[in-house]
């Protein structure tokens, strides 16, 4: 007999793993002198991550300047960008559990005829059939308030269609096998939302995610994670721009809202490998940086002209 496997209405939201990156991206320049686990559904939070801060004497090639990595919330990661929701239908949701004899579909062709829709033991479906198979454009409501609308081929979520999940967000795209596959949207009660492409009700492929603090994560995702790509984001204290490398943070384009700004290597504790910082009173040093701290070989050179060349 043809029956559902699966609810998708207990979803649950995963939240992002391993966010350092950016924290210490945005909030190095707060002020302006220091400058679920996802059960076959879908969601993305943010993890908390908080950075030090250290004061700079720009009139000293010796200064330590390290920013505060900032804000409440950051979306960056070194590992892991984003691990996204991976929502929707579970395993098999729609696929029959075995053949249906011809009694059964004979019942279930009857009961849509008279009745309307088919009654099932999680839900029930209304729509197009085809002898008692659910073929065609239709509606499944859950139980739990979940519902699916759009295609279906012999039992299976194939083709386009819409995914409501109770209490987490909205699905529209591609189906086949009953799982997200092809180019859809899904959007969080957040105000999350992520649009692309899909593999097997992972986001897998290219993509764009945008947070509700409105980082945008565009490039290639493989199981939720951002591979290849940027993120970019501006907020109070400037505009700030993070390339990614295979699932790693590895070169940052900020221009912080004083006039300062950085470009060069970047790392999960913010300034890291060779980078350019320029001050907001037009002091240069061009070297080596470690955690957020210029560490190693270096040149500062003042307004004035001045410089200094060493560690």
């Amino acid at each position: 007999m043809a029956d559902f496997n699966s609810d998708i209405s207990n979803v649950n939201k995963t939240e992002i793993q391993n966010q350092d990156a950016v924290e210490a991206a945005s909030e190095m320049k707060k002020s302006s002198e220091t400058g679920n686990n996802v059960e076959n559904e879908t969601s993305v939070k943010t993890e908390e991550i908080s950075g030090e801060k250290k004061t700079e004497d720009s009139s000293s090639g010796n200064s330590i300047y390290r920013k505060k990595i900032i804000k409440q919330n950051i979306m960056l990661c070194v590992a892991a960008v984003i691990v996204v929701a991976e929502c929707a239908a579970g395993y098999g949701l729609f696929s029959l559990t075995e053949k249906e004899d011809v009694l059964s579909r004979v019942i279930k062709e009857t009961e849509i005829r008279t009745t309307g829709e088919i009654k099932m033991a999680n839900g029930s479906y209304s729509g197009e059939t085809d002898f008692g198979y659910l073929d065609g454009k239709g509606t499944f409501t859950f139980n739990s308030g979940s519902s699916y609308t759009g295609d279906f081929i012999n039992n299976e979520l194939c083709g386009s269609g819409t995914l409501l999940v109770a209490d987490e967000g909205t699905y529209e795209g591609e189906f086949s096998g009953s799982k997200k596959n092809g180019k859809g949207k899904f959007t969080w009660t957040d105000g999350s939302v992520y649009y692309g492409e899909w593999e097997n009700d992972t986001i897998t492929g290219r993509g764009t995610y945008t947070s509700p603090e409105g980082y945008a994560f565009t490039g290639e995702f493989k199981n939720g994670v951002l591979q290849d790509g940027t993120c970019i984001y501006s907020d109070a204290g400037g505009t700030f721009e993070i390339d990614y490398a295979d699932g790693y943070c590895e070169n940052a384009s900020i221009s912080f809202a004083d006039g300062s700004s950085y470009k060069g290597g970047f790392g999960k504790n913010g300034f890291d490998g060779i980078g350019t910082f320029t001050f907001s009173n037009g002091d240069v040093y061009k070297g080596e940086f470690e955690a957020g701290v210029r560490y190693g070989q270096g040149i500062y050179t003042w307004s004035t002209g001045e410089s200094y060349n060493g560690e």
